[in-house]
């Protein structure tokens, strides 16, 4: 059976057609017979009909309030607005690894750079990235709070153990890979041609 399959697949690549235009012609061929005999299912036929039409001119696609269906794709994908959520999130987020590495510490800017990305990310975004967001912001105020102890301290003992804590937090940060968890939510280049 898979290699009769494989042979229907090889045989329509040879001809240039894919698996779903294939499939959308042969729907189309079984509406238009259903339609021209007027059999039972002449409702069948023509819904049928107009959703191949609809699916071949790519316009599947109905917008339901803040989310878009494609039913070619059978997946729910984002709206424009939607993935400028998730984009603005990362780039604050990025803005805040950013402030970290150009000061080598955490600033008052960096913070608040993290902070806004959890406030957002509680607003609009996943549970995932919600707890993500909040999980850097808690460790970059613990950071900045342990910096602004230390930094007025002279040097000794107490001093060094802050700065040993602070280093703890803040070398996590070098490890941090946003891209890893935002990648989940927004997928550029799919293909989905068969």
């Amino acid at each position: 059976m898979k290699n009769i399959i494989q042979q229907f697949k090889d045989f329509l690549s040879e001809i240039g057609i894919s698996v779903k235009h294939a499939s959308l012609l042969l729907i189309a061929l079984i509406s238009l017979f259903l339609i021209i005999i007027g059999a039972k299912g002449f409702d069948f036929g023509v819904v049928a009909l107009a959703c191949w039409i609809l699916a071949f001119l790519d316009l599947a696609r109905i917008k339901l309030r803040d989310f878009e269906i494609d039913f070619m794709g059978y997946k729910q994908t984002l709206t424009a607005d939607e993935r400028k959520l998730f984009l603005d999130n990362y780039n604050l987020v990025m803005t805040f690894i950013t402030e970290y590495i150009m000061n080598g510490y955490i600033t008052k800017e960096a913070l608040d750079f993290i902070q806004r990305a959890f406030n957002d990310a509680q607003l609009n975004l996943p549970d995932e990235i919600v707890t993500y967001t909040k999980t850097w912001a808690t460790k970059a105020r613990d950071a900045f709070v342990l910096h602004c102890r230390w930094e007025n301290l002279p040097v000794g003992d107490k001093r060094s153990k802050l700065i040993d804590e602070e280093y703890k937090i803040t070398k996590e940060i070098l490890k941090m890979d946003p891209a890893k968890l935002y990648r989940k939510y927004i997928k550029v280049g799919e293909n989905n041609a068969e």
